[in-house]
């Protein structure tokens, strides 16, 4: 793909047409990575006459505007309440299994080091080795079906706020 940037504006002349008239189109971004490996902020729009997209661009303007977004006030929307309601179901659950099956990881690995006799040595470590070993793997089969119960208490627990407001999202559109 053939990229010329010439000022504020970036010519893509061997990109695929998409419509005669003026449209925002965020595909584009990508191709502009591509040929100029720059992230921009741009407008797409499509020169019907010459047959080409023309990507007009004010980066200064448009940087300035997107750094003030950041630091203004956030605007809470339903869609986005629905999120936050979705992942504080979810969290305990995820934080619980990531937790717990890292644990009986090593337990497992200590298990199996103690068998192998690579920490400590001896009948004993052996044997205790397997036995902590055994305990490390049932706990690392006990993880998923763990998970799924916290998960639909936690599903349980917000499901009523939940539906609620998908509903609502729903109504409006």
């Amino acid at each position: 793909m053939f990229c010329s940037v010439n000022g504020d504006l970036i010519v893509l002349p061997n990109a695929v047409p998409v419509n005669c008239g003026r449209e925002i189109f965020s595909e584009i971004n990508s191709k502009i990575k591509m040929c100029c490996s720059v992230d921009f902020f741009f407008v797409l729009t499509f020169d019907c006459k010459n047959k080409q997209e023309v990507v007009i661009m004010n980066t200064d303007k448009i940087l300035a505007e997107s750094i003030a977004k950041e630091y203004a006030p956030k605007q809470s929307s339903k869609i986005v309440s629905l999120k936050k309601l979705d992942n504080k179901a979810k969290l305990p659950a995820t934080i619980f299994a990531y937790s717990f099956g890292i644990v009986s990881s090593l337990v497992a690995g200590l298990g199996m080091c103690l068998a192998m006799e690579v920490i400590g040595g001896g009948l004993t470590f052996m044997v205790l080795g397997i036995i902590i070993g055994i305990i490390g793997f049932v706990a690392c089969g006990m993880n998923y079906p763990l998970y799924k119960k916290i998960l639909e208490k936690g599903k349980a627990k917000y499901a009523y706020e939940i539906i609620e407001l998908a509903r609502e999202i729903s109504n409006e559109q």
